[in-house]
Parts: C-alpha cells; structure tokens; sequence
C-alpha cells in the first residue's frame, strides 16, 4: 500500500516502463539495470519495511551498483582515458570491499561508499565539461549524452550533504513539519528521474 501511494516510487515505476517502451534494452542495458536496480529495491525496501525489518543490506547492494553503473556510463559516454578510468573503477570496488568488511561493515549503512563514489562522479563530470569547454565544442552541452550525464548530479549532492554528517538527528530535522530527509529525496528524485525521462523521450526521437 504504501507504495502505491508513494509519488517517488511511482515515478520510478513510470521511468522504467517508459524505458521499455521507448528504447532498446541491448542499446542502453547500463541505463536500464539502473533502473531495474531502483525499481526492485523500493519494492524490496517497501516490504521489509512493512515487515519492520531492516533495509541497510538492500539499500548498501542499490548503492554500491548505482555508483559503479554510473561511473560506467561516464566512461561510455565521455570516451575518457579507458586506463584511468579502469584504475578509478577498480580502485572503488576494493575500497567498496574493505569498507564493508573493515569501516562501515555489511550490517551498517555505507555512508563512505556514497559520499566517496559521489565525488569521484562529480570530479570526473566536471572534468569532462571542462575538457569540452576547451574545445569550445558547446554543441555537446545541448546534447542528449550530455543530459543523461547530468542526471545523478543533484542526487548525488544532495544526499552526500545528509550522509556526511552520519547523524539520524540531522535527516530527521523538520522543516514545515516535514523531515529534511523527505524533503531532499522528493526533490532529487524528481529532478534524477525527471531528466532520465527526458532524456528516453529524445533519444526515441533520435533513434
């Protein structure tokens, strides 16, 4: 029930339907394993929750393969240096591992995990942009590639700014009687899965 009456997680549900609808999975199966990642661990998050059980071990998997499916679409998209971009892709999963084992550990929320993959993104976006600037190739920031690039970036701010603190206190601060944790996930899932819509509705256009 309760996520039938959620807007987020029906937008999400939405999102991937228009996915399949619109595009070719064997085109864009990084975008679509997102999306099917999301959509199955609000499902999966929205029953242990109804069964007052934990959702940290659910939510750390979503993490840890939404960062890396992200870092994998900047690597196809942006053409970067494919060695460099190995070694950082490498370099976070063995730091995925020892966190979980060693720091934050599979029973807690990774936190670091978020934050540190969020900055890698971040850093390697700006980059990007700034490579193309010095090309003075603008026609790319109207792009489509360019649009899903930015898709993740008010996400990944936004809930880096909440994680850094580590402090439930924090997220569960009320603004307007509404928790700051609810007001940060309604706005950048709106934004994140907003942008992916249009981005699948241009690229059917495209295609």
């Amino acid at each position: 029930m309760a996520f039938i009456t959620n807007p987020v997680k029906l937008y999400i549900l939405f999102t991937c339907v228009l996915f399949f609808i619109l595009l070719k999975w064997k085109n864009k199966k990084h975008i679509g394993l997102l999306l099917l990642i999301n959509l199955f661990t609000v499902i999966i998050n929205s029953l242990l929750l109804q069964l007052k059980l934990p959702i940290k071990i659910s939510s750390n998997i979503n993490i840890i393969f939404t960062i890396l499916l992200w870092l994998l679409i900047l690597m196809k998209v942006s053409k970067l240096n494919k060695k460099a971009m190995s070694i950082i892709l490498i370099a976070f999963f063995i730091f995925t591992i020892l966190n979980v084992i060693i720091f934050d550990g599979y029973h807690n929320f990774i936190y670091n995990n978020f934050i540190i993959g969020s900055f890698i993104y971040i850093v390697l976006f700006i980059y990007f942009s700034f490579k193309n600037l010095q090309k003075e190739d603008l026609n790319f920031f109207y792009s489509n590639a360019y649009i899903l690039l930015t898709v993740p970036l008010i996400f990944f701010f936004g809930f880096s700014f909440m994680f850094s603190f580590q402090d439930s206190k924090l997220t569960n601060v009320l603004l307007l009687n509404v928790k700051l944790y609810n007001i940060i996930s309604f706005f950048s899932n709106f934004i994140y899965y907003t942008l992916l819509n249009i981005y699948i509705y241009r690229e059917r256009k495209i295609k």
